[in-house]
């Protein structure tokens, strides 16, 4: 299957989420997924519980630097 998960920090005081999204970006490269990041989200192809685990580790990373974080999960 395929999914774009789009992870948005909210509640942050830096101009700057390159950083916040750094970890997910290694995240999603260490999973061994096959992915394509885009201007909007990154879309992973793999089964539902490779994809919902990778989803639940990005939005936790993020979490860890702000205090709140929207995930969205858009599944083909």
């Amino acid at each position: 299957m395929l999914a774009e998960l789009e992870i948005v920090p909210i509640g942050t005081n830096t101009t700057s989420l390159s950083a916040l999204l750094a970890d997910v970006a290694k995240l999603i490269d260490a999973s061994g997924l096959d992915y394509r990041v885009g201007a909007m989200g990154t879309v992973v192809e793999g089964d539902w519980d490779q994809i919902m685990r990778l989803a639940r580790q990005c939005h936790l990373a993020v979490f860890q630097s702000t205090s709140r974080v929207m995930t969205t999960i858009r599944i083909d």
